[in-house]
């Protein structure tokens, strides 16, 4: 029977690292954007500001991350079968 065993190939992390890469990068900068502006408001304008500036935040991203949400429920699914057909994918 088959039995799992431990595999190693370069070829498979650095394709992984090229996509993992830019999206672990691109998390970075918006955190340290989003940080940085909340150290900025909180410095000049103090913590009140702030604190008024995260809940306005937070109620203008929630529909945002509501609708990502949904559409990527249902869009993983049907791109995960699309992957190895590319020709579908683009129509």
């Amino acid at each position: 029977g088959w039995k799992p065993r431990l595999q190693f190939s370069w070829a498979d992390i650095q394709e992984i690292s090229r996509f993992s890469g830019s999206v672990f990068g691109t998390r970075i900068l918006n955190f340290l954007n989003l940080n940085a502006l909340h150290v900025l408001i909180n410095k000049f304008f103090g913590s009140v500001a702030l604190g008024l500036f995260s809940l306005v935040y937070q109620v203008i991203d929630l529909p945002t991350q509501r609708i990502a949400k949904t559409i990527m429920k249902v869009m993983y699914p049907i791109l995960s079968k699309l992957q190895h057909k590319p020709k579908d994918y683009e129509s």
